[in-house]
């Protein structure tokens, strides 16, 4: 083994050599981990960034990533996730609604674990079915049963409130029977909690 020499002066104003340290030749590798670190409870926020809404059923799983547009700090302003990191998870079913919950993130071509989640997103009807648009439409099916049923059982002079009525009922029904779904527009914000501290390893 080489060596590495600790050398000390001595009473004549020389030095001496003392304590050779051999240096080994394969040095354990170790990781360091850093102290810096986001805190259970810290937020960390997204933006749904699509072209399009996204519709989810109530007991669906969809995965999906959020590329963060700020850089995520500690406490004494050190940047820990940075600007454009990548996390990662999926929109799961959770109380009347969804909820996204994170289980990684990805920047400095490394991945790491990272356990956060959003608030509830409550379901509600959905919008494609009781808008204007379908409701009108849904009225006009209606109307024309009603007049069809008049025809069918030789009514020949159908009451216009009678047409109404069935419009107005099959509105009614379209509205009510319309599906639940999970509702995410573009560039919704959403706000993740974390849930564990997170503190990368390098």
């Amino acid at each position: 083994y080489p060596t590495t020499a600790v050398a000390q002066a001595n009473s004549t104003g020389g030095w001496r050599q003392v304590n050779p340290q051999p240096i080994p030749r394969n040095p354990q590798q170790f990781q360091l981990e850093t102290s810096m670190s986001v805190r259970e409870g810290d937020a960390i926020p997204v933006t749904f960034r699509s072209d399009d809404t996204l519709y989810l059923a109530p007991n669906e799983t969809r995965s999906f990533a959020f590329r963060l547009e700020s850089d995520i700090t500690d406490d004494f302003g050190n940047v820990v996730i940075p600007n454009g990191a990548i996390v990662n998870g999926q929109f799961q079913p959770a109380g009347g609604g969804s909820r996204f919950v994170a289980d990684s993130v990805d920047f400095n071509g490394r991945s790491f674990p990272l356990s956060a989640q959003s608030q509830v997103i409550n379901a509600r009807k959905d919008p494609r079915q009781v808008s204007g648009g379908a409701i009108a439409q849904d009225a006009a099916i209606g109307a024309g049963i009603g007049i069809l049923l008049g025809g069918i059982t030789g009514d020949k002079a159908i009451a216009t409130e009678e047409v109404l009525g069935a419009a107005a009922i099959s509105a009614v029904v379209g509205n009510v029977t319309a599906p639940s779904k999970v509702v995410v527009r573009p560039n919704a914000e959403l706000s993740l909690e974390v849930t564990q501290d997170f503190r990368p390893i390098f």
